[in-house]
């Protein structure tokens, strides 16, 4: 899976500021060049081509490590939720509640994941990270289906 976006910034660091604040980060800087720097992290591994104003991420993630992470989540999610229906402890539909919060979860674990990665090279590139809403898609999903299902059963 690869990841592209851009980032617009007014002046760059120095290369050396850059590359510090890579490593610093976790990341090994293995090829540089004048516009292009190779990076590299665990289950990651891609490029930062510095043009005049803007710096562009190409990355490319480990797509069988964040499934297994996503699916961890998920899975313990269900389990809890199949516990807790066999010992008669909640009823059924709040297991088909916690079912579908596990299916969400994996998608919450894509966005941190995803999130966690563009702060810490917007971080390197000295640019402020910007929040966004469409940044926790995810999370305002499990939210609203949250108060709905808790509105629902009251």
């Amino acid at each position: 899976m690869t990841i592209y976006t851009e980032f617009e910034c007014g002046r760059l660091p120095k290369r050396k500021d850059i590359i510090s604040n890579l490593i610093s980060s976790g990341y090994t800087v293995s090829y540089e060049s004048k516009q292009e720097l190779s990076i590299k992290k665990m289950f990651q591994e891609g490029n930062l081509i510095f043009s005049k104003h803007k710096v562009m991420l190409k990355i490319n993630l480990n797509i069988f490590f964040l499934l297994a992470i996503s699916l961890f989540a998920s899975l313990t999610i269900f389990y809890i939720s199949y516990f807790l229906v066999k010992s008669d402890a909640v009823g059924i539909s709040t297991f088909y509640y916690l079912t579908i919060i596990s299916i969400l979860s994996s998608l919450v674990v894509y966005e941190l994941f995803r999130d966690r990665l563009l702060l810490s090279i917007e971080k390197a590139v000295g640019q402020k990270y910007r929040v966004s809403w469409k940044n926790f898609l995810s999370i305002i999903a499990i939210l609203l289906f949250s108060i709905a299902y808790f509105l629902i059963n009251i």
